[in-house]
């Protein structure tokens, strides 16, 4: 079996996940650095403008850090699922959410199982759990343990949490609309009427 990250597109695609998740640790704690070290200066000198710059960037240093940290760890578990799994094409439906972030309902070609997610990042990047206009999404990794979903091989992914089985239940009742998702763990069902139609996507 060919895994996922033999593909040289899904090796540059973990690389620059986690180039993008050091950039966002380093410039968390360069800020908090800078804050902390101009800050105290800047009140004895009584310069304004450098102390609300001290105090931005002591305020928006550890978010930004923790943002880091977070993309971290979704970095190491996407490579560890690309390691292991071959990318596979499944059917995919997406739910629109009230509030909150995208649903998406994935269908494994193999077995018909149903795994209805939530997308876990932020919402710049809410797109990526889009399926259209295909319907179709890639696969790679074990429903049970985890895994990656994206639009091509390759292209960029966002994390996804388990729904319960209520979203299938209401992707029959929204048009398709969901990509590059993480999972922690899966719902089968055979019984829901929730499925769309698979094509063959190009790679």
């Amino acid at each position: 079996m060919t895994t996922a990250l033999a593909l040289p597109a899904t090796t540059h695609a973990v690389a620059d996940h986690r180039r993008r998740a050091w950039y966002w640790l380093g410039t968390g704690i360069t800020a908090l650095v800078v804050g902390l070290t101009v800050g105290p200066g800047a009140d004895e000198a009584g310069i304004g403008w450098l102390r609300a710059l001290a105090v931005f960037c002591v305020g928006c240093g550890p978010i930004a850090g923790a943002v880091g940290v977070a993309a971290l760890v979704n970095s190491r578990r996407i490579g560890r699922a690309v390691a292991a799994h071959a990318w596979t094409a499944c059917s995919a439906v997406a739910i629109p959410a009230s509030q909150g972030p995208p649903r998406v309902v994935l269908r494994h070609p193999a077995d018909g199982s149903l795994i209805p997610l939530s997308v876990c990042t932020v919402a710049p990047r809410y797109h990526l759990a889009n399926p259209e206009p295909r319907g179709v999404l890639w696969w790679a990794g074990d429903p049970r343990t985890g895994g990656v979903i994206a639009h091509r091989v390759g292209s960029s992914w966002s994390g996804c949490a388990p729904r319960d089985p209520s979203t299938c239940v209401a992707a029959t009742r929204k048009p398709p609309s969901g990509t590059g998702c993480w999972t922690d763990r899966h719902h089968h069902s055979r019984s829901s009427p929730c499925s769309s139609r698979q094509t063959k996507p190009r790679i």
